[in-house]
C-alpha cells in the first residue's frame, strides 16, 4: 500500500483548498509559534474549525524550515492579474509523504481492530485454524480497504490531512473500546474531534457496539456514551457556526431536493465501491434524483431499518453480530448526506473513508461467525488477491490525476463542468498567451451555460476583467466591449448574491482596467471583507491607493473634479 501511493510524495499542492490551507496560509507557512498556536482555535477560518489539522501541518511547515526548505513564493510579489504561485514544493513533497504514512498507519489500526472485534477465546488465539483464516481474512479486508481507488482523495488531497488525522484517532479509540481499555477512549475521541468533527458519529458506533454485540442494557449503554454525545454536540454547534459561510452556499438547494439526495447517495456510494470509475473531486450541480433512483433509495433506506430491527432484536447472539458494521457505515455517511447542506458538493469520495471502515467491521463479523463466510474467503485467497492487485492499479492511475492544479483539473472538468474548477483551469490556459485565453473563455462561457448560477456569471466576469486586453482581442467579446459584458455579468452575480466577494473582485478589475482607481479600492476593499482570504489582493491594496489618491490630486488640480464615475 505504502509503494502504491509512494509516487505521491512528489506531487505538488492543488489549488482546491490547499491554497486556502497551506499556500497562503502564513499561520501554517511560519510553523509553531503562540501565535499560530492561538490562530488555530479560529472558528469559521475556510469555513471550518479542525485546529489539530492546522497543528499537523504546521508541524510539516516547522519540518520544512529547519531544513531550510521554508523559502517559498512571496504572494504579494505576484502580478494582481496573474493566476498566482503553487507554493514551496519541498513544503508540499513533505506533507504528501505525512499523508502516506498517516493512511499506512490506519491500514494498520484497522486490521488490528477487525481482529479484535472477531472476538476469539484466549485458548483458540494464535493456535487454532480458525484463527489463522481470522488473520488473514482481516489481511484481506484492511489492504482492499486500503488500495481502494475511493482512498485516492483522501491520501493525495494535502487539504484531506483532517480525514486521515480523524480516523487515526477513531479507530484508537475503537480499539480501547473493543479491547476493554476503555480509559483511553476519551482522550482519542477529543483528538478526533479536534481533527475534524466528522468524528461526531463515534459515540452512536460505540453504543452500537455495548448494545448490539456485547448484549448489554440500553440504559446503562446510552449513559456509558452519554459524556461523548454532550461533546459531540458541543463540537457540532461550533462547526455548524464555522460553516455558516459554506451552508449560506446552499441557499439554492430547496429541502425536497435534499432529501432526496440524502435517501440515494448511500446506492451511489456503495455502487462506486464496486464500480470505482469516472470518480473526480467535485461532486456538484446534480440535478433532482428521478423518481425512480428515489425510490430504490428509499427502498434501501427502509431495507435498513428492517435489518436494524431484527438485530436489535435478536443482539447479543453472534449470528447477528454484522448488524453492528451496517449501522457504523450509514451512520458515519449520516452527516454527510446532504440534509443540512453546506457547500455546494452532493457527495465525496472522501465520505467514505470512515464508512469503509465500518463496511469491514461487517464482513469480517459475518465471516467470523458463518462457516460459509469464512470458507468463501479463505477458500478463495488468489481471487482476493487478483482483485487487490486490479483495486490497487485503478488506485494508482487515479492517484495519478492529483499530480498538481492543471492535471486535477484538466481531468476533472470533462466529467464536472464546475465553475470554481473551469475558472482554475482557465487561468492555467491564460498563462500560454492569447490563444490559453480564449480557450480558457470559452469553457467558463460553457460552464455559465450549463449551470447559470452566481459563482459561474462572478468567475466569468473576473476572468474577462483579468485577462481581457481589448485592443488585443477586439470584437471577440460581444459587440466588443469585453468590460461591459464583464460588468453585466458581475452585477448579475451581485443581483443573486450581494455577498459574492468574486463579483465584487471582477468590479474592482473592471475599474482598475479602466483606470478608476478609487472604484477599484472601493470593490477590492469590499471584496476582502466579505472574504479576507484574498492575500494577493490585500498586498496590492497600498500601492493602489497611492494611485487612487495621485489621481485625485490630479483631477483636482486641474478642475475636474473627482475620481470615478
Amino acid at each position: 500500500m505504502v509503494v502504491l501511493f509512494a509516487p505521491t510524495a512528489w506531487f505538488g499542492f492543488v489549488n482546491y483548498d490547499d491554497t486556502d490551507y497551506v499556500v497562503q496560509n502564513e499561520h501554517v507557512n511560519t510553523g509553531f509559534s503562540l501565535e499560530n498556536l492561538k490562530w488555530s482555535f479560529n472558528c469559521g477560518y475556510s469555513s471550518n474549525w479542525h485546529p489539530g489539522c492546522w497543528w499537523s501541518l504546521m508541524f510539516d511547515a516547522e519540518i520544512c524550515r529547519r531544513l531550510g526548505l521554508s523559502e517559498g513564493v512571496d504572494p504579494s510579489k505576484a502580478d494582481i492579474f496573474s493566476a498566482g504561485h503553487d507554493g514551496n514544493p519541498a513544503m508540499a513533497h513533505i506533507m504528501h509523504v505525512h499523508n502516506v504514512l498517516l493512511h499506512a498507519c490506519n491500514a494498520v489500526l484497522l486490521f488490528l481492530l477487525l481482529v479484535t472485534i472477531a472476538g476469539f477465546p484466549e485458548d483458540e488465539r494464535g493456535t487454532g485454524e480458525n484463527w489463522r483464516d481470522c488473520m488473514v481474512a482481516a489481511a484481506l479486508l484492511a489492504l482492499l480497504w486500503s488500495v481502494h481507488p475511493l482512498r485516492c482523495e483522501v491520501v493525495c488531497w494535502i487539504s484531506e490531512r483532517k480525514e486521515l488525522l480523524c480516523v487515526f484517532w477513531m479507530l484508537l479509540a475503537m480499539l480501547a473500546w473493543t479491547g476493554g481499555r476503555k480509559i483511553f477512549v476519551f482522550p482519542c475521541f477529543l483528538a478526533a474531534l479536534l481533527c475534524k468533527p466528522v468524528a461526531v458519529t463515534l459515540p452512536v458506533t460505540l453504543f452500537a457496539w455495548d448494545w448490539l454485540v456485547k448484549g448489554r442494557n440500553f440504559w446503562r449503554t446510552a449513559l456509558s456514551v452519554s459524556p461523548f454525545m454532550a461533546l459531540s454536540a458541543a463540537v457540532s454547534v461550533v462547526t455548524v457556526l464555522a460553516q455558516d459561510e459554506a451552508i449560506a452556499m446552499a441557499h439554492t438547494y430547496t429541502v425536497p431536493h435534499r432529501m432526496a439526495i440524502a435517501l440515494f447517495s448511500p446506492i451511489v456510494y456503495l455502487w462506486q465501491m464496486v464500480w470505482p470509475t469516472g470518480l473526480t473531486p467535485y461532486y456538484a450541480d446534480v440535478p433532482i434524483p428521478h423518481w425512480v433512483q428515489i425510490a430504490c433509495g428509499a427502498a434501501f433506506l427502509a431495507g435498513l431499518v428492517w435489518i436494524f430491527v431484527l438485530g436489535a432484536k435478536k443482539r447479543g447472539k453472534c449470528g447477528w453480530f454484522w448488524v453492528f458494521g451496517a449501522v457504523w457505515a450509514y451512520v458515519a455517511l449520516l452527516p454527510m448526506l446532504g440534509i443540512i447542506k453546506v457547500g455546494a458538493q452532493e457527495h465525496s469520495d472522501r465520505y467514505t473513508y470512515w464508512a469503509g471502515c465500518g463496511l469491514c467491521a461487517m464482513v469480517m463479523l459475518a465471516v467470523r461467525h458463518h462457516g460459509a463466510a469464512m470458507a468463501l474467503v479463505c477458500g478463495r485467497k488468489q481471487v482476493f488477491g487478483a482483485l487487490i492487485a486490479l483495486l490497487a492499479v485503478l488506485a494508482f492511475f487515479q492517484s495519478r490525476h492529483w499530480r498538481d492544479s492543471y492535471t486535477l483539473f484538466s481531468y476533472a472538468v470533462p466529467i464536472r463542468c464546475h465553475a470554481e474548477m473551469c475558472a482554475d483551469l482557465a487561468e492555467r490556459y491564460a498563462k500560454r498567451g492569447r490563444e490559453g485565453v480564449r480557450r480558457g473563455e470559452a469553457m467558463l462561457r460553457e460552464s455559465l451555460a450549463q449551470n447559470r448560477s452566481e459563482d459561474a456569471y462572478a468567475l466569468l466576469a473576473e476572468f474577462l476583467a483579468r485577462h481581457r486586453e481589448e485592443e488585443g482581442l477586439k470584437g471577440f467579446g460581444i459587440g466588443g466591449d469585453v468590460m461591459g459584458e464583464a460588468e453585466y455579468f458581475a452585477e448579475i452575480a451581485l443581483g443573486e448574491n450581494p455577498r459574492c466577494a468574486c463579483a465584487w473582485r471582477a468590479k474592482g478589475f473592471i475599474a482598475l482596467r479602466r483606470e478608476q482607481y478609487a472604484d477599484s479600492v472601493r470593490f477590492f476593499e469590499k471584496a476582502i471583507e466579505l472574504d479576507r482570504r484574498n492575500h494577493k489582493i490585500a498586498s496590492f491594496l497600498p500601492g493602489l491607493r497611492e494611485k487612487a489618491a495621485e489621481a485625485a490630486r490630479r483631477e483636482t488640480g486641474s478642475g475636474t473634479g473627482k475620481v470615478g464615475r
